[in-house]
């Protein structure tokens, strides 16, 4: 791992393109620590009542570390305090997981989020059912849905279990079944979302162009480019004319859209935009422009491709998929030559 690249640099410059947000980070472990954070409530009753514990001391300050560190970097991603994730939940359940015995004003906490976020979920599950959207992104309004209703079924499970002893025994028929609800859920959108991924779609690119040749990333720096290619590649470096005369892979990223504006109300010219030239591809060579490779030029000027690369003979696509670092839907348009050999079929 490049230290300065992924420790120092995302410290000082926002690799997300979003300025800092103060208290990001006390919003996200909401949704983080999902389903046990509405015991954070509980936080605040542990430390009065057990502060002169070494270990509750101790585990304060491994929940204090990271998030105090990362709320000054200028990246902020919810991902980030992960390593705070274990000390905070065993500081929430010192005082006991049962609401019966919460402090009055962790009760409401406690009940008000999880009512909140059954509500939301139940919102998004049946406003997710009512809108129509292209085809092209079903399969991606699906898998929502499917996240949606595990994340129901696990706050369930968790409601369950949260009371101590009596009735343990009934409770474990339903909390198993909420359990398996939630598995099966996850593993639809798993595999719904998995096809749609943009990493996945660039595979067939990736096999046409021999690892040890160039690759080359403009605006889409993605670990997954690496993961999936079997190749180094060279982030946020354009080519030169003379790079481009040899076998290689040239990618750009073109625009984004993300989930609430690509499926909110009225959004068909926004999802048109989203889903244009998806998917052409247009063979080099020269000759008569044919239509197909207008359409991947179009997408390309608006990317920032050179010019000098769009009038050449190279071979050209786009395609669009899930970025799931960003959460958002992404275009990218694909410049390549292909290999003398070209290699054998990656993952």
């Amino acid at each position: 791992m490049d230290i300065g690249e992924h420790v120092v640099r995302r410290g000082v410059a926002a690799f997300n393109e979003r300025p800092i947000v103060p208290g990001y980070y006390l919003v996200t472990v909401l949704l983080s620590l999902f389903p046990w954070s509405p015991n954070l409530g509980q936080l605040a009753v542990v430390l009065r009542q057990r502060w002169r514990e070494p270990r509750t001391r101790f585990l304060l300050g491994w929940v204090l570390g990271p998030f105090l560190i990362f709320s000054a970097y200028s990246t902020q991603l919810p991902h980030y305090t992960l390593p705070a994730f274990p000390a905070l939940i065993l500081l929430v359940v010192l005082a006991g997981t049962d609401p019966r015995k919460f402090a009055p004003a962790s009760r409401w906490f406690y009940w008000g989020l999880h009512a909140l976020v059954a509500v939301l979920l139940l919102g998004v599950i049946g406003y997710l059912k009512w809108i129509d959207v292209p085809a092209q992104i079903r399969d991606l309004k699906m898998a929502a849905a499917g996240l949606a209703g595990a994340l129901l079924a696990l706050q369930g499970t968790a409601i369950l279990f949260a009371r101590e002893r009596a009735g343990s025994g009934r409770r474990l028929v339903p909390a198993l079944a909420l359990v398996l609800t939630a598995a099966v859920a996850t593993n639809m959108v798993a595999s719904t979302v998995r096809p749609l991924s943009a990493p996945i779609r660039l595979i067939p690119y990736h096999d046409r162009v021999a690892a040890e040749s160039l690759h080359v990333a403009m605006g889409y720096a993605e670990p997954s480019l690496v993961f999936y290619s079997d190749a180094f590649w060279r982030f946020n470096v354009p080519p030169t004319p003379e790079e481009i005369t040899r076998p290689g892979l040239f990618l750009y990223r073109g625009s984004e859209w993300g989930l609430d504006r690509l499926f909110a109300p009225n959004a068909t010219q926004l999802q048109r935009d989203a889903l244009r030239a998806c998917g052409v591809v247009a063979a080099g060579g020269a000759g008569a422009v044919p239509a197909s490779r207008a359409q991947v030029d179009a997408r390309a000027a608006a990317a920032g491709v050179p010019a000098f690369m769009i009038d050449s003979d190279m071979s050209r696509a786009v395609v669009c998929g899930f970025n799931f670092a960003r959460a958002q839907w992404t275009q990218l348009v694909v410049f390549y030559r292909e290999s003398t050999n070209p290699p054998p079929a990656r993952r």
